[in-house]
């Protein structure tokens, strides 16, 4: 398992404007991260991170779901979110 840093979330609806998706891009480097200026915020994105059942590929080609978003203090008033899910090393290493 490794630690993959939120670096982007962004939303999407289907062409009706109903289904709504939430897409998350990771990065292993913590300096890469987006984040929140207070835990709370931050916390409340990684509660609907955790409701929304993101998915990424793993090497072996199968899909796994991240979950336990973890918040962390990055630096005064820089909180970010990450999680330990099986990532390829290379997709998020390259960004």
């Amino acid at each position: 398992m490794a630690k993959g840093y939120i670096c982007k979330i962004s939303t999407r609806r289907d062409q009706d404007g109903f289904a709504k998706w939430i897409d998350a891009d990771f990065d292993s480097k913590k300096e890469a991260a987006c984040y929140w200026s207070t835990k709370q915020d931050a916390e409340n994105e990684a509660g609907m991170l955790e409701h929304h059942d993101v998915g990424i590929t793993t090497s072996e080609g199968q899909r796994h779901v991240c979950k336990g978003y973890q918040v962390e203090e990055r630096a005064p008033g820089e909180f970010i979110i990450w999680c330990e899910a099986p990532f390829v090393q290379s997709a998020i290493a390259d960004r």
